[in-house]
């Protein structure tokens, strides 16, 4: 299942992703967030995909992103987490 993000990714918006997006988890599937439109993140997005890596795991699931921006690489990068995620799209290259 596929869900396309947008506009900003902050502490003002991960809590609510992270329920809605918690809840589009399903055992045996592949859940893909869709990173290509969104404008800018924080250190609160990369705890959304650490969160919900997690729940997937708990439940089942797999967790992929794409067109991750330059700026969730670069928190991944810095946190030494990038090995945790499966990240595809043009901007996910090392």
């Amino acid at each position: 299942m596929q869900k396309k993000l947008a506009g900003r990714i902050d502490m003002d918006s991960s809590g609510g992703l992270a329920r809605t997006l918690g809840n589009s988890l399903r055992s045996g599937e592949t859940l893909e967030l869709d990173f290509s439109s969104v404008e800018g993140v924080d250190s609160a997005a990369l705890a959304l995909v650490l969160e919900l890596r997690r729940q997937a795991e708990a439940q089942g699931a797999a967790l992929a992103l794409t067109g991750p921006t330059d700026e969730l690489l670069s928190l991944a990068r810095l946190y030494g987490l990038e090995s945790l995620f499966s990240f595809h799209g043009k901007d996910a290259a090392p």
